[in-house]
């Protein structure tokens, strides 16, 4: 059996890299020990010169392998032309290699590799943080911090409830159709969230040891009709979530049926 068109197990998975690296379905750019391992093969597959024809190892000065013998000068112990070993030129030893280029160049160099991954891994992200927000739940409205101390009406609730508030803590927030989100410590220092309704109304009052999700829910009992906003019938639920720099709303209107 001619096993010489037969290709080595080292071929094989050259030309299965190759694909990864160069094919259309290339992938190998997020698999850092598969690209490593293409330029290890690569390099071993470089092309090598020629073989002198064996008219050319008669040729006086050439030696028994085929290489010209190279008299070393008087001045620098090579051959004038000649490159480190005495035996390569520079010039001739550069142009028998083909030049790489583009990232191909780049992932040559443990740099360059470094690179290659780095740029992968922040594709891999950027890709994960788009898919993520056109799944994730949009807010509804976004409200931003307005005041530092409580107003009388949050006041008001803070005493109905019987806390005690560290008041270098509490927060107030802009408001959503009507609808005053605040924020403040209790004396055992868990974090405290109501909803405030003026003149004087409280809802979803809610607090939690520090670390856990803090929300409340403002039911509506009646239908609801907000300036520059569509109407809520009655049964909706809008949900507050904090999140310290912001309050983020989420509504969710209840079904009509005929």
């Amino acid at each position: 059996m001619d096993t010489s068109s037969v290709p080595s197990d080292a071929e094989r998975e050259l030309a299965e890299l190759r694909a990864r690296a160069y094919g259309p379905d290339a992938d190998i750019q997020t698999d850092p020990a598969a690209l490593a391992r293409l330029w290890e093969l690569e390099a071993t597959h470089l092309p090598r010169p020629p073989k002198p024809a064996d008219d050319e190892l008669d040729m006086p000065g050439a030696s028994p392998g085929g290489e010209p013998v190279v008299e070393p000068s008087a001045t620098g112990g090579h051959a004038e032309g000649a490159g480190p070993r005495g035996d390569i030129s520079p010039d001739i030893a550069a142009s028998e290699i083909p030049p790489l280029s583009g990232w191909r160049g780049a992932a040559a160099t443990r740099g360059g590799r470094a690179t290659i991954v780095a740029a992968a891994l922040a594709t891999v992200l950027a890709v994960g943080y788009a898919v993520g927000w056109l799944v994730g739940a949009h807010p509804d409205a976004t409200l931003r911090p307005t005041a530092d101390e409580a107003s009388n009406a949050a006041l008001s609730m803070i005493h109905f409830l019987d806390a005690q508030p560290d008041a270098t803590t509490i927060r107030g927030y802009e408001s959503y159709r009507g609808i005053e989100p605040w924020f403040f410590e209790n004396e055992q220092g868990y974090n405290c969230f109501m909803l405030v309704t003026p003149p004087a109304y409280v809802d979803g009052a809610n607090c939690v040891p520090p670390g856990v999700d803090l929300f409340a829910d403002m039911a509506l009992f009646s239908e609801s009709v907000a300036e520059n906003s569509e109407p809520l019938p009655a049964g909706s639920i809008i949900r507050f979530h904090y999140l310290a720099d912001r309050v983020d709303v989420h509504v969710y209107p209840a079904s009509h049926t005929d």
